[in-house]
């Protein structure tokens, strides 16, 4: 039976349609997509990054709890929180838009074939399957606008630090429009660079005035639990009431 947002997607322009359709020319084997390869190389990113992350413990465990603890807001959809929380841990701001544009890059890179190998139908993962129905509800609502700009309007849309405008949306909405695999991830951190700068210079005047650091971060912490609880409601739901 068609859902709502498959009959939507029937009335897509032939440009995001064909991206679906092309999957009949796509290697068989998901172990032969560049989506697979991007996949493996960002768990063999991460694993390292985790292992120099967990090697600060021994000189700096203040910092390595911090780390860790931005780490894992990236996956649940908190990248302001994360940087946020960076600051009001005293991290130097520079090394704080570092470090969270590189766990973007590798969220990015681990997050955003997956959907597409979902869309394709390679493979079905289930935990990726709310990120893919919301990218996919995100570039029906947003692609003609973003078409209209071409991949200017696609970093804009990226660079917005708002819900449900991060790179790997504004990468799945690249895919749809059929935009060059390259191009679309080189815009895409683009526009997430642009926006963790503008989230760094607003929370260091956050952090700035509020006194309280501990309460902050706490505050944080609360914040971006709430917001992965709003954006995933009904798989919740499902998970703890269906199952």
């Amino acid at each position: 039976m068609d859902t709502p947002l498959s009959k939507q997607a029937s009335l897509l322009d032939p440009a995001i349609q064909s991206a679906k359709d092309s999957e009949t020319v796509l290697p068989k084997s998901i172990y032969k997509t560049t989506e697979w390869k991007l996949i493996m190389s960002a768990i063999i990113m991460s694993s390292l990054t985790l292992t120099g992350v967990i090697y600060t413990y021994f000189f700096d465990k203040s910092l390595c709890v911090t780390l860790t603890t931005a780490f894992g807001l990236h996956f649940i959809g908190g990248r302001g929180p994360s940087v946020f929380l960076c600051l009001a841990r005293d991290m130097n701001p520079l090394h704080t838009l570092l470090f969270n544009f590189w766990v973007e890059v590798l969220v990015v890179l681990l997050v955003y074939p997956a959907i597409v190998l979902i869309m394709r139908d390679h493979v079905e993962i289930n935990l990726f399957k709310n990120a893919q129905r919301r990218a996919e509800r995100a570039a029906l609502n947003n692609a003609d606008r973003i078409k209209k700009f071409g991949l200017f309007g696609l970093f804009l849309f990226v660079m917005f630090p708002f819900a449900m405008t991060g790179p790997v949306v504004g990468a799945v909405i690249g895919y749809l429009l059929s935009y060059k695999r390259s191009m679309t991830l080189f815009v895409s951190f683009a526009g997430t660079f642009l926006a963790l700068l503008i989230y760094v210079y607003f929370g260091e005047m956050l952090v700035a005035a509020v006194g309280d650091h501990g309460m902050l971060v706490k505050i944080i912490l609360v914040l971006a639990v709430l917001i992965f609880v709003f954006l995933n409601r009904k798989t919740l739901y499902r998970y703890f009431f269906h199952h």
